[in-house]
């Protein structure tokens, strides 16, 4: 094993685990195993929180799907991807106004609760 292969493992972003392969590039855990099969994707066993998972370097797995779906359909799961999770994010933004406004309003109703009642 070379240095530069093994610093892609360990750098942020340079390995990725199956289920977030599968999710990200929509491709089958089927596909992924006969690709590792075939020698086209190098994996390490892994453990997260005590269970079983496998690495897969991101770098693979995209040359893997620029390989078998071509370049388009990377770019296309890629902006599917960034989409979801910018949609994700919207829906927690508006989660946590509409909880802002809830606690403005309670606010809101106990400080009228002080101006009303008569103070000696």
């Amino acid at each position: 094993m070379t240095e530069e292969n093994s610093a892609l493992w360990t750098a942020p972003g340079g390995a990725i685990i199956m289920t977030t392969a599968q999710k990200e590039f929509y491709i089958s855990e089927v596909e992924i195993i006969a690709a590792i099969k075939a020698g086209k994707l190098n994996y390490r066993q892994n453990t997260l929180y005590g269970n079983p998972a496998i690495k897969l370097l991101r770098k693979e797995v995209e040359q893997y799907i620029i390989e078998k779906y071509g370049i388009d359909y990377l770019a296309k799961k890629k902006l599917e991807t960034e989409l979801a999770k910018v949609k994700t994010e919207i829906n927690s933004a508006k989660r946590k106004v509409t909880a802002g406004e809830k606690r403005k309003a309670e606010l809101l109703l106990a400080i009228s609760k002080f101006e009303q009642s008569p103070t000696e």
